[in-house]
């Protein structure tokens, strides 16, 4: 069950980086509420790894700098989005 968790944990993060990195070339509003749920999905599937026994300390700084990077690249797309849309 943790092996599961933790493939479960990266695929979502590594989905969310490259759905992130698209929006940067062509926002679109519907995926970048996707984008959300998946940083939501990756913050919580990382405080289950941590529940389950993983090192808290290297789960949460990279957790800290996933969440970092995403909250800038979705705070670009989002602004470009609102530029295109006048």
């Amino acid at each position: 069950y943790t092996g599961l968790m933790l493939r479960l944990h990266i695929i979502i993060a590594i989905s969310s980086f490259a759905l992130a990195a698209g929006l940067l070339v062509k926002p679109v509003q519907k995926l970048l509420s996707v984008n959300y749920g998946l940083i939501a999905a990756t913050i919580a599937t990382g405080a289950i790894l941590v529940v389950q026994g993983y090192s808290a300390l290297h789960v949460c700084a990279m957790g800290l700098v996933y969440t970092l990077v995403m909250i800038v690249m979705s705070a670009v797309a989002r602004r470009r989005l609102a530029v295109a849309h006048g």
